[in-house]
């Protein structure tokens, strides 16, 4: 059972179909093997019921029949973001939310087969068939169904690199609309990832940027989570926080008067996110020192400390410390010495090495 070899040789000509370059292109009439090389070198492949514990790094997973699970995954990390690709056979994820950790939301574009995604707090589902564009976000209890034999190709992102755009991640899961421009951010992002896997292209801070821009735009075509006045003044506080978090004095007060409202009113606002005014300022300067580690590691962290917003190198470390668990001079070189991957899509011997438990063991307690 698992995966046929004809699948797996199906999912790879998707792949490297989807670069514009004519010689990467399989023939349809050439002695390919049925996996090629790149995606030997490159796939993590889960097998069995060992092989579904093992991907419930982000959720309970389960499967009609456990023993005949199986699951290729392909990964690779640009800064803080991460591009993926998945071919799986039928399962369930029963996401919870993220125990610990930044806020995620991943983004994908289905290949092949079916997906349904059902929204646990209004009973409401979703098909997400071939061509379309959903998204999963750790703001709101989900699950998402995988039904036979299906493909994934996205992105995964902090939520706090995407500004205004972040209360439209509220039920959790949900389609995106079928627009020219979904249509063509799933082609970019297959794309981007047959570059840096197949033609072994690079990934820089132009191409993070590129993929958080994307994502970005894209969710700005959903209706949004909550209409009113309380959603429309937290977009409006991240719009400010995302053009002013550099500046060394800026903070809720501030915040509150280039709102024209009072620091009660911008509180009240934000009662029901998930972080204060102060934790969002806060957040999004730790995003920008974690970005910056990540794609100009030569940079000494004074300098990155004042760029972020923080008063020296001395606040930016404790800060740091207090939300990562790490220093970012520890963080750095743990960065040179092994492809950063976000925590929540660490497998779970990935999350365990790293000294966390995975959300999978967390939500089931």
């Amino acid at each position: 059972m698992g995966i046929p070899a004809a699948d797996v040789r199906d999912w790879a000509d998707r792949l490297a179909s989807a670069s514009p370059h004519a010689e990467s292109r399989p023939a349809p009439d050439s002695d390919r093997g049925d996996v090629p090389e790149w995606l030997e070198r490159s796939r993590i492949v889960l097998r069995g019921a060992r092989g579904l514990e093992e991907l419930s790094n982000f959720g309970v997973t389960t499967a009609p029949v456990p023993d005949e699970f199986e699951a290729s995954l392909l990964r690779v990390s640009v800064g803080e973001v991460m591009l993926f690709s998945t071919l799986e056979t039928a399962h369930v994820v029963t996401y919870g939310g993220l125990a610990s950790g930044p806020d995620i939301v991943i983004v994908g574009r289905t290949g092949t087969g079916l997906q349904r995604l059902h929204r646990t707090a209004t009973g409401t589902v979703e098909d997400m068939g071939v061509g379309r564009m959903g998204f999963m976000s750790s703001f709101a209890p989900s699950l998402l169904e995988h039904v036979g034999i299906s493909e994934t190709t996205g992105v995964v992102l902090p939520t706090d690199l995407l500004g205004p755009v972040r209360d439209r991640l509220a039920p959790g899961v949900g389609l995106l609309p079928d627009t020219v421009l979904t249509r063509a951010a799933g082609t970019f992002l297959a794309g981007a990832l047959h570059e840096l896997l197949v033609r072994e292209t690079p990934g820089d801070a132009a191409l993070e940027n590129a993929l958080v821009g994307l994502v970005r735009t894209a969710l700005a075509q959903t209706a949004g989570a909550a209409d009113g006045l309380a959603a429309t003044m937290r977009a409006a506080a991240m719009d400010v926080i995302e053009r002013r978090y550099t500046d060394v004095e800026f903070d809720a007060v501030q915040l509150a008067a280039e709102l024209h409202v009072s620091r009660r009113q911008l509180n009240r606002y934000f009662s029901g996110a998930p972080r204060t005014v102060q934790q969002a300022i806060l957040t999004r300067r730790l995003a920008a020192v974690r970005g910056m580690i990540l794609t100009v590691p030569h940079r000494d962290l004074e300098s990155i400390a004042r760029e972020c917003g923080f008063a020296d190198g001395g606040a930016m470390r404790s800060r740091f410390l207090r939300s990562f668990g790490i220093g970012p001079a520890a963080f750095r070189r743990a960065a040179a010495a092994a492809v950063p991957v976000p925590d929540a899509m660490l497998l779970t011997a990935e999350q365990t090495a790293r000294g966390r438990p995975s959300p999978a063991a967390t939500i089931a307690e």
